[in-house]
């Protein structure tokens, strides 16, 4: 058994304030918990009544017990999964100077493309060994096709590399594949909390999304950084695309603190994990679960996760259904809000970052049209 003073712990969260003692069987604290990652056929998920709920059945116990979960049999074909990783992969390839013509500098929503060592979403490590291109929900661009009126002032927030337009045809296409699965979840998880299918659908009418296409180059196995530092997803779900045939190296820490293996696994071209949003409407039921990145393979790892959070004029809290004597356990959150504050607080070099901490703008202040280029005070 550990004693107090030879602890080790794993640390996580802002400023790595949050530790999570790692313990074996046997020590004080020690509980059951998930030593591998659950592997779930969606067949079902438009199928009868009866094997939807038995699909939420399986959803709702990964949900609950892990936080993770691969997906099998999604409706997307072979052909466009290795058509979009081979257009990522050429668009990594392309010269850095290249790439920067779509910079995320660009953008205020810091979309685009995004350079190694540009960001930490582990505010307590250094930044992240990665380089991606992100978009998201845009009213502009024409592909989201989004039929409200367009906030006066709004500027495009995606940015796109103009000699390379097979990335935004790549992106797009995969966009289109990804909607009906992400809607069919959506109403499974409203089914694994025992809710009506639809209870989500009007907090998702336009809502924000992150598509994220990832390069991690191969690190020396001594090399202590991360490609992705510890975190949970402010997101309701997010769903993995990690390059088939690629090898371990994203990982999911257990309630003992040890982290578990989620690699690429024939089949299966998902892996999903419940994120804030859903912990806290489900009022915990659900779980947020810490989860990194560290690639260690000596390969090159390319992965696409779309991030899916409610529209972001939504306000979430726990729904009174799932609240018991106990009152709810977690606050009210506006999510264009928490959003924001998540992905600045980050993107330490981004334009709009930097604008806000020179005008020592409190973190509490910061406001989702800002995000949509409408920052309060003139540059």
């Amino acid at each position: 058994m550990s004693s107090n003073s030879d602890q080790k712990f794993v640390t996580y969260g802002p400023g790595g304030s949050i530790k999570r003692p790692i313990l074996n069987e046997g020590d004080e604290g020690w509980r059951p918990t998930f030593t591998s990652i659950p592997v779930i056929s969606f067949k079902g998920m438009h199928g009868s009544t009866q094997e939807r709920r038995a699909l939420a059945k399986e959803v709702r116990a990964a949900a609950t017990d892990v936080g993770f979960f691969y997906a099998r049999d999604c409706g997307i074909p072979d052909e466009l999964i290795n058509s979009t990783f081979a257009t990522m992969r050429d668009f990594f390839a392309l010269p850095t100077e290249e790439k920067m013509k779509a910079s995320w500098n660009l953008s205020p929503a810091c979309r685009g493309y995004e350079p190694f060592a540009e960001s930490k979403v582990a505010l307590n490590t250094d930044l992240d060994l990665r380089e991606s291109f992100c978009l998201g929900d845009d009213f502009l661009d024409a592909e989201q096709n989004f039929q409200g009126a367009v906030p006066k002032g709004a500027k495009p927030q995606n940015v796109w590399p103009e000699t390379f337009p097979e990335l935004r045809t790549a992106m797009y296409a995969w966009y289109h594949a990804v909607e009906p699965f992400r809607r069919g979840l959506l109403r499974i998880l409203a089914l694994a909390l025992d809710l009506d299918e639809s209870a989500f659908e009007d907090s998702y009418k336009f809502p924000i999304f992150g598509m994220r296409a990832l390069h991690y180059p191969p690190q020396p196995v001594e090399d202590e950084n991360l490609g992705l530092g510890a975190h949970t997803d402010a997101s309701s779900f997010t769903l993995v695309a990690q390059e088939p045939g690629g090898g371990p190296a994203l990982e999911v820490l257990n309630l003992n603190g040890h982290w578990v293996s989620a690699p690429p696994i024939d089949g299966a071209l998902f892996t999903c994990n419940t994120g804030d949003f859903l912990e806290q409407v489900s009022n915990g039921q659900f779980v947020s679960t810490v989860h990194r990145v560290s690639n260690k393979t000596g390969q090159r790892r390319y992965s696409l996760p779309f991030f899916l959070a409610p529209d972001h004029t939504v306000n979430v809290a726990p729904i009174p259904a799932l609240v018991g004597p106990e009152g709810p356990q977690f606050p009210t959150t506006n999510v264009g809000e928490h959003y924001v504050r998540r992905i600045l607080s980050s993107r330490q070099f981004h334009p709009s970052a930097v604008f806000l901490k020179e005008r020592n703008i409190p973190v509490q202040e910061w406001r989702y049209d800002w995000m949509q280029g409408q920052l309060p005070v003139s540059a």
